[in-house]
């Protein structure tokens, strides 16, 4: 990104940045256009030195994105039944109403299968990602794996 910027730190390449339009003023302040980036602490970069968040802390919060993922896509399946939510109609598993408890215990099922499967592909695909092997998942690379979600049923 093109922006007026001066160099504040020739050691870690750390720039003010103007953003506005009044090319006279930053000029004047010795600001010249040049290419920066933001890195994920705040600060601004000459581009090529921003520093990138940790590999641990990426991958940690790969972990808790896709949880959260797993659980909607799970809430939204349940809805199409007028579930509240995955977990209630997992309870329903004891239900002595006999639809419900079909529904109860395929959703219990699908919920284990849907979780196993996303927590193996990135307990498969985290080690290499340590070693530099290959980049850490895309949610879409992992939900292209993951159970199909459709009411026994629905067949």
């Amino acid at each position: 990104m093109i922006k007026y910027a001066k160099i504040e730190n020739a050691e870690t390449h750390t720039v003010s940045i103007g953003t506005g339009t009044n090319t006279k003023f930053y000029k004047s302040i010795g600001m010249e256009l040049m290419d920066v980036e933001q890195g994920y602490d705040g600060n601004w970069y000459v581009e090529g030195y921003a520093p990138i968040k940790p590999l641990e802390e990426r991958i940690e919060e790969t972990y808790k994105d896709f949880d959260s993922r797993v659980e909607k896509r799970l809430n939204d399946f349940a809805a199409t039944r007028r579930y509240s939510s995955i977990n209630s109609a997992c309870s329903y598993s004891t239900s002595t109403d006999a639809q419900f408890k079909l529904e109860g215990e395929y959703c219990v099922s699908i919920r284990d299968l849907t979780y196993r499967k996303c927590y193996d592909l990135l307990e498969e695909y985290m080690p290499l990602v340590l070693s530099g092997e290959r980049e850490i998942p895309t949610w879409e690379e992992i939900e292209a794996q993951l159970p199909e979600l459709k009411w026994i049923d629905e067949n």
